[in-house]
């Protein structure tokens, strides 16, 4: 009976360090946090899922400084077209933020912005979201 008790206690130890362990996130800087370790999107303007008035500019910021000219922007508007935008431009004074300014004002509807980037490591990162232009 002792040794069976002394086993259950050693598992349910354990079973509690896991759960513990698995619910702690860990810190910043121990290179298991996604943005420390990959080059991600960390926000735009206009941000995802979003309704605003027609944007002058489309400006990304990533989590960390993507190759030099690698960054491009494909801005599609209701019906399908592809909308004209200005050369992505880096921020002088944030290397991890770039912009493509608007050339005309967008239509009322749904905008679909895909944009691509490589990571310093060569990775090429990509991905696309929606927002709502609304009418004037």
């Amino acid at each position: 009976m002792k040794t069976l008790f002394g086993t259950l206690s050693a598992l349910a130890l354990v079973a509690f360090v896991s759960v513990a362990s698995a619910a702690s996130p860990a810190p910043p800087g121990t290179g298991d946090d996604l943005s420390l370790r990959h080059l991600t999107l960390s926000r735009s303007a206009p941000a995802a899922n979003t309704s605003v008035e027609s944007p002058t500019e489309i400006r990304l910021w990533f989590s960390q400084e993507p190759q030099r000219n690698s960054t491009r922007l494909t801005l599609t508007g209701p019906g399908g077209a592809e909308v004209e935008l200005g050369d992505v431009t880096v921020d002088p004074e944030n290397n991890r933020s770039f912009a493509s300014a608007v050339s005309a004002p967008l239509a009322a509807g749904s905008y679909l912005l895909a944009w691509r980037t490589m990571a310093s490591d060569g990775h090429v990162i990509r991905g696309d979201f929606r927002f709502v232009v609304t009418a004037d």
